[in-house]
């Protein structure tokens, strides 16, 4: 947690609304954060972290909060500021003796160990008065840091579960990070899967969540990335268990996005559309959807033909021909005819596939659409394996989707 931001905040009420608990606490059920929202722009490996907070008071009493903010190691006030109800209230940005001193009086008086491991960073704080009955105050911090590097990857981590009164996690969470690099960016992920993270290009990378941390199963966002100029980036993190128990690792490969036309090797593919009576209804639909999309990606160096089959194969061209715009538009009005009817040959269609040389110095694949069995003519998935190994040739690499 070494890099990781605490945000705590210590309600004492104006009125007499607060409750001792069983650890010695003062709770305030009145004075709660309904929405926590963390924007954030890395960008060559500086992170700057905006934190926007409602605070609800529900209590029938004027309220005030103290807050106080632990910057990470690195991490720069870059603007402080608060609103209550509109207006700007002043913040300090504390160093870290004036910082030491705050948290050891909030641990001494509070009975919360949490702080200590924050001894020696500076801090933000506030005294957030009046927080009006049945009233919300808005809170902004913005900061910035230089992301810390191990093992090749860089990471920005926000401890959100400590984000609240009494370290409770905000009613609603939305994460927004963009991170832009001019050295290209590989294997850019985030260990918790509800947080969904697209890579634009080489350059830029977006993560994003919203929900309730509950969704999250964790108290802690974090997001990874490396930085490498090769063709393919490759991270590879070690763990050594006890001495009993064997270590792990987990290794990131990563491809460039972005290839100039020089660099990307020119395809020979077969696409092999299954139309027979299974396929009727959506699933028809979507395997042609998907067809029509790799038609349209296809580059005019390519040579490609399609072949629906269903008791058999019937080919468009019969042979592989260049993706030039009228051959890609024919293929396309093609498929859009295509209706599901008839038995499953997959074995007529695969030979259909394989069949004839492949275009010189191009990458031979098929792309094989299909749902189910094979039911008309040679049915045992073992013959059909043997007779694709023997009928091809040309080493064609063969993708299965369905």
């Amino acid at each position: 947690m070494s890099h990781v931001l605490f945000f705590a905040a210590l309600l004492a009420s104006l009125q007499p609304l607060a409750t001792s608990s069983a650890q010695g606490r003062i709770v305030q059920p009145a004075v709660h954060m309904t929405q926590m929202t963390v924007q954030v722009a890395v960008v060559d490996g500086v992170a700057s972290t905006t934190l926007k907070q409602t605070w609800r008071n529900d209590g029938g009493g004027v309220a005030e909060a103290i807050w106080i903010l632990p910057l990470p190691p690195g991490a720069v006030a870059d603007g402080f500021t608060m609103t209550v109800n509109g207006a700007p209230l002043a913040g300090e940005v504390l160093d870290a003796k004036r910082a030491r001193e705050v948290y050891e009086s909030i641990v001494r008086s509070r009975r919360d160990p949490g702080l200590l491991e924050y001894f020696g960073r500076g801090c933000l704080r506030a005294r957030i008065f009046p927080i009006p009955a049945q009233g919300e105050v808005k809170v902004d911090v913005a900061f910035r840091q230089v992301l810390p590097e191990r093992l090749g990857l860089r990471r920005w981590s926000f401890a959100f579960g400590a984000a609240g009164a009494e370290g409770l996690a905000p009613e609603r969470l939305v994460l927004d990070l963009v991170l832009r690099s001019r050295k290209p960016i590989k294997n850019a992920f985030a260990p918790l899967s509800a947080i969904q993270v697209i890579q634009r290009d080489d350059h830029e990378v977006r993560a994003s969540f919203e929900g309730t941390p509950a969704a999250l199963a964790e108290r802690e966002l974090s997001v990874f990335y490396g930085l490498s100029e090769a063709e393919f980036g490759l991270d590879l993190l070690t763990h050594r268990g006890a001495a009993d128990l064997e270590g792990t690792f987990l290794m990131l490969i990563s491809p460039k996005r972005e290839w100039q036309t020089s660099e990307r090797l020119r395809k020979s593919i077969v696409f092999v559309l299954d139309t027979s009576g299974s396929m009727e209804g959506k699933k028809i639909e979507q395997a042609k959807a998907a067809l029509k999309l790799f038609l349209q990606s296809l580059e005019p160096d390519d040579r490609f033909d399609v072949v629906p089959f269903a008791t058999e194969a019937e080919p468009f061209f019969g042979e592989r021909v260049p993706a030039t715009p009228e051959r890609i538009a024919e293929a396309l009005a093609r498929v859009e005819r295509v209706a599901a009817a008839g038995g499953t040959n997959i074995d007529c269609a695969l030979a259909a596939a394989l069949r004839g040389p492949s275009a010189d110095g191009r990458v031979p694949i098929v792309v094989f659409l299909t749902d189910g069995e094979p039911t008309v003519g040679v049915t045992d998935p073992a013959a059909i394996l043997a007779a694709v190994r023997a009928g091809n040739a040309g080493q064609a690499r063969v993708f299965v989707l369905g």
